[in-house]
């Protein structure tokens, strides 16, 4: 009658670090409403992809888009901005 709930580490084997990822800066910008934006990924296992996103904040140098993508545990990743265009 029901489908079963898949547990939030089904997708653990999915689960990729992006290796251009960058750690979270100190003090950042956010947005006044969301940009929609395509940030070139460079995934591990993948390699190398333009995904849809949405920038929600950003430094001279970093991005903060928020990716929906079964290879991200989290959704938000900040990203190099030479990484990031708007759509």
């Amino acid at each position: 009658m029901y489908a079963p709930v898949q547990s939030w580490d089904g997708d653990k084997n999915t689960w990729e670090q992006p290796s251009n990822a960058l750690a979270v800066p100190d003090h950042y910008t956010r947005a006044r409403r969301p940009i929609t934006v395509i940030a070139t990924i460079i995934w591990p296992r993948s390699g190398t992809g333009q995904v849809p996103g949405i920038a929600e904040a950003w430094t001279p140098r970093a991005v903060l888009v928020y990716i929906d993508d079964r290879r991200l545990r989290i959704r938000g990743v900040w990203l190099p901005a030479h990484n990031v265009r708007r759509a």
